[in-house]
């Protein structure tokens, strides 16, 4: 039985039957770690990534101002 532990401030403690599955999860709580520390998160969308980027560069020019409702180029 394989075991996992999160330190810092959210001690985490989950027994696991295999290894691997215990490195996986440990995987998962630091990126969710490095997401909450850093203001990023994942998410799921059907956009590309020049998509993406595309769409957090319009999201920055609104950031001064304005609505995501208006159109930002014409």
């Amino acid at each position: 039985m394989a075991s996992d532990w999160m330190p810092a401030q959210h001690p985490h403690r989950k027994n696991f039957k295999k290894r691997e599955e215990a490195a996986a999860e440990m995987a998962t709580l630091e990126i969710k770690a490095i997401q909450a520390s850093s203001g990023l998160r994942s998410i799921a969308t059907a956009l590309t990534e020049g998509q993406t980027r595309e769409a957090e560069a319009i999201f920055q020019r609104l950031s001064g101002g304005g609505t995501t409702t208006h159109p930002v180029f014409f």
